[in-house]
Order: C-alpha cells, then sequence, then structure tokens
C-alpha cells in the first residue's frame, strides 16, 4: 500500500506539471479511508475559506478608511462587515471590537 501511495504522488505530481497547477492544490481522496479523505477535504476547504474572508476584511477595513468620519452609517456598515468577517475566518475578540465601535 505504502509503494502504491507513492507511485500515485508522483503520478500527481506529473498530471499537476502538465496543467501547471501546483501539487501542494491538488487533494487526493480515496475511497479506500473515506472518513480521513472528508476530513482532508473539510481541513482544505476551511483552510481556503478563512483565507479569502481575510482578504475580504482587509478590503473593506481599506474602504472603512477612505470613508469620512462624519458618515457615520458607512463607518457602522463597515464595522459590521469587519466583525461579520472576522467572525467567519474565527477571530471572535477582533468581531467582537469591531461589533462594539
Amino acid at each position: 500500500a505504502l509503494q502504491d501511495e507513492s507511485g500515485l504522488d508522483e503520478k500527481l505530481r506529473s498530471i499537476g506539471n502538465e496543467v501547471s497547477i501546483s501539487s501542494r492544490n491538488i487533494l487526493l481522496l480515496t475511497t479506500v479511508d473515506l472518513k480521513a479523505s472528508l476530513k482532508r477535504l473539510e481541513e482544505h476547504l476551511h483552510i481556503v475559506a478563512c483565507k479569502k474572508y481575510r482578504e475580504i476584511y482587509k478590503k473593506v477595513k481599506r474602504t472603512r478608511d477612505r470613508v469620512p468620519r462624519t458618515v457615520k452609517k458607512l463607518q457602522v456598515r463597515c464595522h459590521f462587515k469587519m466583525g461579520f468577517y472576522a467572525e467567519l475566518y474565527n477571530d471572535q475578540i477582533l468581531a467582537l471590537s469591531h461589533y462594539k465601535s
């Protein structure tokens, strides 16, 4: 089984090189150990989602920095969005600070 895995890893790397995809972006799901494969998929998707939510958080923060402080409704909206996205990428302390401001 270990020999098959090393051959499979090499095959995946080869396929990835042919289509210009990094091997770290290829996730192998097997039916041999379906629970472990699904757990790896879940972990991978969680990491990707958290990165995306951080990117969106930073974008909203840049937008908030351009909004004049006299426009309270937009400031409140930006703080709410920032709190929401911080909560999605599991930073509850940061989210709470935005909800309170």
